[in-house]
């Protein structure tokens, strides 16, 4: 019997996100997978220093996120993982389904429906669903103009950029054994892909191709070049800040600038992110 078997959900689809420094995008994200069909964040501050503080600290009250402050002093070297597990662990039980991404990073349903209702009609039985990237570029962009990333950012990679092999799992938590960035330890049952299709090996973060069925994650990795110098100065949070790896290179934006194909799917659903982006701005 599952451990949260007798535990009342409160979420039916979650997300869960280690920020430090999104405030420019985080109403943006949780509007966006509001409208798809998300309906509580669980959300980690890795110490930001600019307005996310504010704006998750106002938005818990709303009881639309979960807020926790996650300094890197206390949590060690690899906080972003270790935020997962800890999410894992005091939150699991509180939601069928919880979606482990970061901020750049949007779900985005193929098949017309909700992504809680894809999960619903075609992924009942399964233990984790894993959604391939399509990576999008900077279309061209050297700064922020303001405007949301969906609207901003219509051009992405070919089907077959290497890249779009990653993975990222929407999990039930209950069959988490022990919680990584793409691809975790699960206990047995079905791992799927987004077409339905079983997951091999099933604890690989990468698939061999591309598999784009009933869902994908649009990686907005680059945005504009500026963007992207912002994001590097910040580090990753899988790794020791003085770490050879932990900034990110310039090579990083010129490998994933890719802008060879037109595609605004995400650009559809604007009208309603904006409502939804509007009241959460009202609330904070």
């Amino acid at each position: 019997m599952s451990e949260y078997s007798s535990l009342t959900k409160k979420h039916f689809l979650s997300a869960c996100l280690i920020a430090k420094n999104e405030s420019r995008y985080l109403l943006e994200w949780i509007a966006f997978h509001q409208v798809v069909g998300f309906d509580h964040f669980y959300i980690y501050d890795n110490d930001s220093t600019d307005d996310t503080k504010r704006i998750l600290s106002k938005l818990h009250e709303r009881g639309i996120c979960t807020y926790t402050e996650w300094p890197r002093k206390i949590h060690g070297d690899n906080p972003q993982v270790l935020a997962y597990r800890d999410m894992i662990q005091r939150f699991g039980g509180e939601t069928t389904w919880v979606a482990i991404i970061d901020a750049d990073e949007f779900i985005v349903p193929l098949s017309g429906e909700r992504v809680d209702d894809i999960l619903r009609n075609n992924f009942q039985n399964a233990i984790s669903v894993l959604c391939n990237w399509r990576v999008f570029g900077s279309s061209g962009q050297k700064e922020d103009d303001g405007r949301l990333c969906v609207e901003r950012f219509t051009k992405c990679s070919q089907v077959d950029y290497h890249s779009n092999n990653h993975v990222k799992s929407i999990c039930k938590p209950e069959f988490v054994e022990l919680a990584f960035i793409h691809n975790h330890y699960m206990k047995p049952g079905d791992v799927l892909l987004s077409d339905g299709s079983p997951m091999r090996p099933v604890r690989d973060q990468l698939t061999k191709s591309p598999v784009f069925g009933m869902l994908r994650i649009n990686h907005y990795y680059c945005k504009s070049l500026a963007e992207f110098m912002l994001k590097r100065s910040k580090g990753l949070a899988d790794y020791a800040l003085d770490h050879p790896s932990a900034i990110r290179s310039m090579d990083m934006f010129f490998d994933a600038d890719r802008n060879e194909v037109d595609d605004d799917l995400a650009n559809k659903l604007l009208d309603k992110i904006k409502q939804k982006y509007v009241v959460l701005q009202q609330y904070c």
